[in-house]
């Protein structure tokens, strides 16, 4: 691994595009897991089937991986006791955008599962640009991690969409392996831009903070760290992944909105450190540039 280093952070020691591999497994133990996971799949069909042209929401689609998978969803809200959270008020919803951080194709479905919405937009950013799409894209796009504008939308303007669709935005643009946040592919200027519209664009980012009331932050730990996907992984390695995983979990921290009082010169610098834990994030020249590069020594060693 010493010809990745060029690829370390020099302050932390993380090398955040490596990816984490998962525990090895004998022929018996997969043997068995995929007999379970097929009997499971052929006493759910019926149940399937009666629900074709049925559009399945969060619950559902949390019970379904909870058969399939064993997965479990821990959601935390900070300065909320888990007594006092209401679903409907505290779990997301339209009216505001979640700013979560990236790592794995289980973030489409933890997002989706946790929305009080079945009109879910994930919004992914590259060079200041901003593109929707919707889960099945979306998970293509992370799984696949092929060429953005193939996958989603671009949209100018989140108050075009915010009353239609729960938005989701994955500001770094590409997964890590969780072990920190990469730098966002957005600036200050271009977020409020993109939250005020484009007669604001003339603004200077300090003259009008009313954004920031609408941004909420979203942290996702999978655990294991193995669910995480780094690098490119087509959807059958991705169910094995999940398929050889005793108890997949993920766990999410919402973050309500900050005060409109708080300063947009610090909003991305402070948004990375509250996703990353508190932690020092990487830097700022380990982004998404810095992915692709890795990405394409990581393929050559392989060719």
């Amino acid at each position: 691994m010493e010809k990745y280093t060029n690829y370390r952070d020099k302050g932390t020691g993380i090398s955040p595009f490596m990816p984490v591999n998962p525990t090895r497994h004998g022929k018996i133990f997969k043997s068995i897991q995929w007999s379970i996971f097929i009997i499971k799949c052929i006493l759910l069909l019926p149940v399937l089937l009666c629900l074709l042209g049925v559009q399945f929401n969060g619950s559902m689609i949390y019970l379904l991986m909870k058969l399939l998978f064993g997965y479990s969803v821990d959601v935390t809200i900070q300065g909320k006791r888990k007594r006092a959270i209401n679903r409907r008020v505290d779990y997301p919803h339209r009216g505001s955008l979640y700013l979560c951080n990236y790592t794995s194709g289980l973030d489409a479905i933890v997002c989706y599962i946790i929305s009080q919405d079945t009109n879910v937009l994930y919004l992914v950013v590259k060079d200041n640009e901003v593109y929707g799409m919707r889960l099945y894209n979306f998970l293509n796009y992370t799984l696949g991690q092929i060429e953005l504008s193939k996958c989603g939308e671009k949209i100018v303007n989140w108050q075009e969409v915010c009353n239609d669709y729960t938005c989701f935005m994955f500001a770094e643009g590409t997964t890590s392996n969780g072990k920190s946040v990469l730098p966002f592919e957005i600036d200050v200027k271009h977020l409020q831009t993109f939250m005020l519209g484009e007669e604001k664009e003339g603004e200077d980012v300090n003259t009008n903070n009313e954004y920031i009331k609408n941004i909420q932050w979203v942290q996702i730990r999978h655990i294991p760290s193995s669910l995480t996907t780094p690098l490119p992984i087509t959807k059958p390695d991705f169910l094995k992944l999940l398929l050889y995983i005793s108890g997949p979990q993920t766990k999410v921290k919402l973050v309500p909105a900050q005060d409109s009082n708080t300063s947009s010169k610090d909003l991305i610098h402070n948004g990375r450190a509250l996703l990353n834990g508190g932690r020092t994030p990487v830097a700022r020249t380990l982004g998404a540039a810095q992915k692709a590069a890795f990405l394409a020594e990581w393929r050559g060693a392989r060719a």
